[in-house]
């Protein structure tokens, strides 16, 4: 990356405290630190969205006289290095929390700088090429060793506040995007609604139609060379869309053998009942799948397969509502069975299908262009901040002074 004469490159850990929060197990959670009135808001990963906005009324909170508790001050970017969020989950602190362990803050005198460099594809592309094992993560370490381009202080801060104002009207934009695209979510449960909540056919239940629930497992990720293989393995992550042609992950038979997965048949509807749930897909060839789905394999005299699909996705509410447990909740396969729908004839369950698939052709149409415009949008930000960060975002001041490292190393220790 080429920069201005007056810019200088510095490691991450030159200008910024960078550490990692604590781990609190679901047990302990729940028992020493949910509810209590007063104390640090502790902030998990998924407190984070996608979008940075910060969840801090979780319930969760740290008392302050816990001194065990690393504690990220206010103006602090939080980012998450650990899991499938890994580098795609990123806040920036409006208080002093406590946060969990796949989180890192990174302290600094220069915060918001920082803050856009980690949204930056100079950043990403690094953190992405340094991620290791299965989970996907990048050490304390490796972070502390990046590069960063530092402007004079007074550059910084009319960079930043250009990009704030630049973002302010994508993300504006972006809002009005999402509205419409929950438009289409409502317009879609009303077709379904429309077709399917009709009485006057006979009501069934789930299990009537069912011939056969094809369950899964994880192999143990203890056993490396199990994930080595050619056999398409499907977790809740890969159901990103209803039709799906490969996984993320790929095991052996030998992962096969010495688990309790099982192989689902090419075009089988899997639905998750656990993690994810209610999510439901279809992929091309066969498959293994993990705990929280399920392969349903249909009583196909009776249901064509793409009206149960659809009454899998008009039922969705009632999947949820049904769901249980506390760390994770899930449907069992018992609730599962009883869920009553109504049932047509077979020719008429087809011709439901023709009519549901042609009015959500047109929302597909809607989406795509939707997506697109979102993809644009986040386009268009790398791309500003590509310019930000090579000195071109704003006009150069030679009266600018490059920033005195050896104080920043002093400040950001305050």
């Amino acid at each position: 990356m080429k920069t201005p004469s007056n810019w200088l490159t510095c490691r991450m850990q030159d200008i910024a405290s960078i550490y990692n929060g604590n781990s609190i197990s679901e047990e302990v959670k729940t028992r020493d630190f949910t509810g209590l009135a007063t104390g640090y808001n502790y902030i998990a990963t998924k407190d984070i969205g996608f979008d940075s906005v910060i969840n801090y009324n979780n319930g969760v909170k740290i008392p302050f006289t816990r001194k065990d508790f690393k504690v990220a001050p206010k103006n602090t970017p939080l980012l998450c290095i650990e899991g499938g969020s890994a580098g795609r989950k990123l806040g920036f602190l409006s208080e002093d929390v406590c946060f969990g362990n796949k989180l890192c803050a990174f302290v600094s005198p220069l915060s918001k700088w920082i803050y856009f460099y980690l949204q930056s594809k100079y950043f990403l592309n690094h953190f992405n090429s340094n991620k290791n094992g299965l989970i996907g993560g990048v050490s304390i370490n490796k972070l502390k060793q990046v590069s960063i381009p530092v402007p004079p202080l007074a550059e910084q801060k009319r960079i930043v506040s250009k990009i704030e104002e630049l973002f302010a009207v994508i993300d504006k934009q972006v809002k009005q995007l999402t509205a419409t695209q929950d438009s289409i979510m409502s317009y879609r449960q009303s077709i379904l609604y429309h077709y399917l909540s009709q009485n006057k056919y006979p009501k069934h239940t789930f299990g009537e139609v069912i011939k056969k629930i094809i369950g899964g497992s994880t192999p143990s990720k203890s056993h490396t060379e199990y994930y080595q293989g050619n056999i398409p393995f499907m977790t809740v992550k890969d159901m990103k869309s209803e039709y799906i042609e490969d996984t993320s992950w790929h095991i052996t038979k030998e992962a096969l053998k010495n688990s309790s997965t099982n192989i689902v048949p090419p075009n089988t509807l899997i639905v998750a009942t656990r993690v994810g749930l209610g999510k439901i897909v279809q992929m091309s060839k066969s498959v293994a799948i993990n705990q929280d789905l399920k392969g349903l394999l249909l009583k196909t005299d009776i249901i064509v397969q793409d009206f149960f699909k659809y009454i899998l996705k008009h039922k969705n509410s009632e999947i949820l509502y049904r769901s249980r447990g506390t760390t994770v909740k899930g449907i069992t396969l018992e609730d599962f069975k009883t869920i009553p729908f109504s049932l047509p004839s077979l020719s008429e369950q087809k011709a439901i299908v023709k009519k549901i698939e042609t009015a959500f052709a047109a929302a597909d149409k809607a989406q795509a262009a939707i997506t697109d415009a979102l993809e644009q949008a986040k386009q268009l930000k790398y791309s500003i901040l590509k310019r930000a960060f090579e000195g071109k975002l704003v006009p150069q001041d030679p009266n600018d002074k490059p920033v005195d490292v050896t104080q920043l190393k002093k400040d950001k220790q305050k």
